[in-house]
């Protein structure tokens, strides 16, 4: 097949990753695939198409004015002054190339003209978080008025969310609904949950599909503990405890300060070593985590598997405390390291953990300590986890098992094709 794949970026975050890994899959096994970029930070499997070939959105004179009249109606998460797949100079042929668009958090999409790109050619869209069925907020935590009209936002004048001007929460949402409503979606959702979420959501009038993330077997290998920490330098008698940080410190998703109160009260018996794995600049706030005999090792961005691989397989156990997850790549990517995880039962986390970790109950400190010491003092508790981790992720989130439900999903689309 011929298949445009749009991301806001090539390899930053969850979502561009597993689009990164699909392409990578498609283009070995004989597909033509081009990788449609907002930005390159590192990629090279790249057919780029950079930002100076966007056209500007035909009802404003300026892309940079576009954006501060649309931050000022608060009309941001329309995407209305962002760039838009269908006004692109792929090349002569344009969109007629390609069998289907596939969009993965393509951050400059103007759903506006969703309607006109689903009649040109097949829509698939990975949803990746719950922004697209919200009108607003990215994750909508205890707020469920997304569900029927959105307005009155509790996350206005909140991360991510400080800088809006009005809340127009409600009129995002109808317009989503309209433009939905109009267009012929086939979504993937990335957990049973998340697609749950759609079919409750304006989208829900979109085919749906669950396909279960991916993590790479032979990138995200278990290496031995001991080398790993002589690496990262580590005592062997030290109780090692990774978790990821945002790089924003306003946002709170993945629990930061879950993982403070519980680092106050945690004691195993034995010094404990922290391990930030910081997607940002480090914030003062974890210097917290260094008392008495523990300490902590510098937050540092990581990115490549094999940097990943030696902080998951240093590490004893990973805390994820987050407060909201359509699925979880640093579950995925620490159990196929051989390195269970302590997660909060949020959004898909419990899809992807199983029985291979320990799921505790949201906004609960006191629960992480409990399951943190249970854990270190049990061997054969321990153990029997360490052993389930890595053979759960080759049962359920292979990359061929990946591909193949892509395909299959393709094959399906293209076989009730009506645009042709």
């Amino acid at each position: 097949m011929k298949l445009l794949i749009a991301s806001s970026s090539d390899c930053k975050g969850g979502a561009a990753r597993i689009a990164e890994t699909l392409v990578r899959g498609l283009r070995n096994r004989g597909h033509e695939v081009c990788f449609l970029v907002e930005r390159q930070d590192g990629s090279d499997v790249l057919s780029t198409l950079t930002k100076d070939v966007y056209s500007k959105p035909p009802f404003l004179t300026s892309t940079r004015l576009g954006r501060k009249v649309t931050h000022r109606l608060g009309l941001n998460a329309l995407g209305l002054a962002g760039a838009f797949p269908g006004e692109l100079h792929l090349d002569s042929g344009g969109l007629s190339n390609f069998d289907l668009i596939h969009l993965h958090d393509f951050a400059g999409l103007n759903l506006s003209r969703l309607p006109w790109l689903s009649r040109q050619l097949p829509v698939v869209w990975t949803i990746h978080s719950m922004q697209p069925l919200t009108g607003n907020c990215i994750y909508p935590f205890q707020c469920d008025r997304w569900k029927q009209k959105c307005g009155q936002c509790p996350q206005i004048n909140e991360w991510p969310l400080n800088y809006l001007h009005r809340d127009a929460s409600s009129t995002n949402l109808r317009l989503k609904k309209s433009w939905y409503r109009k267009s012929a979606i086939h979504a993937i959702g990335v957990s049973d949950w998340i697609s749950d979420r759609v079919r409750e959501s304006v989208m829900h009038c979109a085919s749906i599909q669950t396909i279960q993330n991916a993590v790479d077997l032979d990138q995200f290998v278990p290496i031995d503990r001991s080398r790993a920490r002589q690496q990262l330098g580590i005592s062997n008698d030290d109780f090692a405890i990774a978790f990821s940080v945002a790089s924003n410190p306003l946002d709170k998703r993945k629990g930061i300060d879950i993982v403070l109160q519980a680092a106050a009260n945690l004691s195993v018996g034995k010094p404990v070593t922290f391990m930030p794995m910081s997607i940002g600049p480090a914030t003062e706030q974890l210097s917290t985590l260094v008392s008495g005999s523990n300490r902590m090792l510098n937050p540092r961005h990581l990115s490549s598997p094999e940097e990943l691989s030696v902080y998951y397989s240093a590490a004893d156990v990973i805390w994820h405390p987050s407060r909201a997850d359509t699925s979880s790549m640093v579950s995925m990517e620490s159990m196929a390291c051989g390195t269970p995880v302590i997660a909060a039962t949020v959004g898909g986390v419990p899809e992807v953990i199983g029985d291979a970790g320990i799921l505790i109950t949201p906004e609960s400190p006191s629960e992480l300590v409990n399951a943190t010491t249970r854990f270190a003092g049990d061997d054969q508790f321990r153990n029997s986890l360490i052993q389930e981790t890595r053979k759960r992720v080759q049962e359920l989130f292979s990359i061929d098992r990946f591909l193949d439900e892509h395909e299959t999903f393709y094959r399906f689309i293209s076989a009730n094709d009506q645009h042709a």
